[in-house]
């Protein structure tokens, strides 16, 4: 194995502090997007919603299904079977975990059966 080289290791650095900078500015931008998402009228008429759970490149989801469970609304959330997705219900957030990919699915097994 070769040693690393100042320039790869600062080629790495920069690397870094760009991928932190754009974690930081995408949290800003899925604050604004949220936000206006949950000012559009009729949006709290709905009594579920059907929300993926972001991962770090994605719009940030985590918080608006925080809010919506304190809302007592039925959030649902997609639960993947080898190619297969289906929505399933949570009633917490601490109801996923870590699954495949790095992506926080739901525990439970059971379809919703309700109306989305």
């Amino acid at each position: 194995m070769r040693p690393v080289s100042k320039k790869e290791e600062l080629r790495q650095q920069a690397k870094e502090i760009l991928s932190a900078k754009k974690r930081k500015e995408l949290l800003g931008l899925s604050k604004k997007i949220i936000k206006n998402l949950i000012s559009l009228n009729g949006f709290f008429d709905k009594n579920s919603y059907f929300i993926y759970v972001s991962d770090e490149k994605e719009v940030f989801t985590h918080e608006l299904v925080v809010f919506l469970l304190k809302k007592k609304k039925t959030v649902l959330v997609p639960k993947t079977r080898g190619k297969e997705m289906s929505p399933v219900q949570i009633k917490s957030f601490w109801d996923l975990v870590i699954w495949r990919y790095w992506i926080l699915e739901p525990v439970q097994e059971h379809n919703f059966e309700g109306k989305i």
